[in-house]
């Protein structure tokens, strides 16, 4: 009889422990894992209280233990801190002994031979009965301990402490389990997340590249190589000192911050492969792994923020010279008694700057409504005809050039803004007579269903690399006034810019000697 009761119980512990490892099989949450393993343990084992101590290593490395408690409320073990390597826990936390089992731990000699307590921190659960087994991973690691106490002497057996070793066996595997799928998800989490981070860096206007700790190119991104030139191809896995031309020069003007702080762009110029300068806005940030480095191109700025600079040494110029000569007229006027002979001069001087100053500030306040948006245009039909007429009698006196007409009859009107059409022309005259020769002449005819205009001179030309760039705001062929001609370099652009809101197109042909300036207009 004795037999078949062994046999009965020896099955029911093997199908205890069979519904344990599954139910301990299906979880992949740590956490989840070891308080049901607790749990379970704790009610198998008819301990008062259990707990399971286990280790938690970063993806740093640093390691921190973790508890879970089973059978009294966490609140009582949150006032102790973690146990430490004393005699009595040793052998469950180095994994020295399979198991360590008492009946009366307070009778062990092991027992408080440790400071500060010497046994039982104050305050403590009343532990008699000690029951401990160490949790091994597959590769034979400790990664924890499961400890049981009752408050009354020789409650475990070894039934109970078979139990617990079976039990912490199917926890070491399953903790084993939790760790590779929770390392499995992280790293997939990890590669979606670098994966993601790739594809938002190739649409990024900022070139983007990372040097590891050896000073070779890990990541060079597409608008990296839409401002240096430079293929991913030729750069990645290579050095970047050999592989980005100039980089050595101006490394060591680049601040390099970490990541907790913001730091700001310098701006360094580094030639490319097809020998252009561009200027880069470029900062490092530094890692454990090397330095990633973001810039972006700023020539263009560089050379906008140049010119600027140009025009308003141009614009002062052009500003102090006229009223200088109004200042010094008006002064000679008020203060000296003078014929009617040099009035006349100094009026005429007086006549002549004020208009000068008038047409200065009409560009620059044209130019601001241009970029502003506000510039408001009246369409409708315009006679071509009248309006070189008109543009040319007004530029008539203008620098002693002489200006001829030529518009065949008929000729369709055109579409746009009359005072506009009148004041680009004028624009046109005025550079023709200034920086072209003696002759200009003032056409229009019909061409296709546009109406063209054009203004010749019989000058020196423009060179054909400037032919795109004279239209650019501020832009002068000659910006430092070494032939003495002075302006602002704003007409052509306000040019340009009329002649777009109308509709039309404007250029210039300039084959060897003279000039063609043109613009196109739609037929009304």
């Amino acid at each position: 009889m004795g037999a078949v009761n062994t046999e009965s119980h020896e099955r029911q512990l093997v199908e205890t422990l069979l519904r344990v490892a599954g139910v301990v099989a299906q979880k992949d949450d740590l956490h989840e894992l070891v308080q049901l393993v607790t749990d379970e343990a704790t009610a198998m084992t008819k301990a008062q209280f259990g707990a399971f101590f286990y280790n938690v290593v970063r993806r740093d490395g640093e390691s921190y233990s973790l508890y879970t408690i089973s059978g009294v409320p966490r609140s009582k073990f949150e006032q102790f801190p973690m146990p430490r390597n004393t005699d009595v826990f040793r052998p469950t936390f180095e994994g020295s002994e399979a198991s360590v089992r008492l009946d009366d731990v307070r009778a062990d000699p092991r027992y408080g031979r440790n400071p500060p307590y010497h046994g039982m921190p104050p305050g403590h659960l009343p532990v008699r009965s000690y029951l401990a087994v160490p949790v091994f991973a597959p590769d034979g690691v400790v990664v924890g301990g499961l400890f049981f106490g009752h408050e009354d002497v020789g409650v475990f057996s070894e039934e109970h402490e078979r139990m617990a070793v079976a039990i912490a066996t199917q926890a070491g595997i399953a903790i084993h389990k939790a760790r590779l799928v929770a390392a499995e998800r992280e790293a997939r989490a990890e590669a979606e997340a670098r994966a993601d981070a790739a594809v938002a860096l190739e649409f990024v206007e900022d070139g983007v590249v990372m040097i590891d700790r050896d000073g070779f190119v890990r990541l060079w991104n597409r608008a990296a190589t839409t401002i240096t030139g430079l293929a991913a191809e030729l750069v990645l896995s290579r050095p970047i000192g050999s592989a980005l031309p100039g980089w050595e020069r101006v490394v060591l003007d680049i601040p390099v911050g970490d990541p907790s702080e913001g730091v700001a762009p310098a701006t360094v110029p580094l030639d490319t492969l097809d020998g252009r300068e561009v200027w880069l806005s470029v900062y490092g940030v530094g890692f454990g792994d090397g330095t990633v480095y973001a810039f972006r191109d700023v020539t263009g700025q560089r050379q906008l923020e140049s010119m600027r600079a140009d025009v308003i040494a141009t614009v002062s110029h052009e500003l102090r010279t006229p009223v200088a000569a109004v200042y010094g007229a008006a002064h000679t006027l008020k203060r000296r008694e003078v014929g009617p002979e040099l009035s006349e001069e100094l009026l005429e001087i007086i006549h002549v700057e004020s208009e000068r100053l008038a047409r200065l500030v009409d560009e620059i306040l044209l130019t601001s409504q241009i970029d502003s948006g506000r510039l408001t245009l009246e369409r409708g039909e315009i006679d071509p005809a009248n309006a070189v007429r008109e543009a040319a009698r007004a530029s008539a006196p203008f620098g002693g050039a002489s200006i001829s007409i030529e518009v065949p009859t008929p000729l369709a009107p055109a579409h746009g803004d009359t005072e506009k059409v009148r004041q680009v022309l004028t624009n046109l005259i005025e550079n023709a007579c200034k920086y072209g020769g003696r002759n200009v002449v003032v056409r229009a005819c019909e061409r296709g269903s546009a109406v063209r205009f054009e203004v010749a001179d019989d000058g020196p030309g423009v060179p054909q690399h400037e032919h795109g760039r004279i239209f650019e705001k501020f832009y002068r062929l000659d910006p430092h006034l070494r032939e003495g001609i002075r302006g602002t370099g704003l007409g052509l652009y306000i040019c340009r810019e009329l002649v777009h809101r109308m509709q039309g197109r404007i250029g210039v042909e300039s084959p060897g000697d003279g000039a063609v300036f043109w613009f196109e207009l739609p037929r009304a």
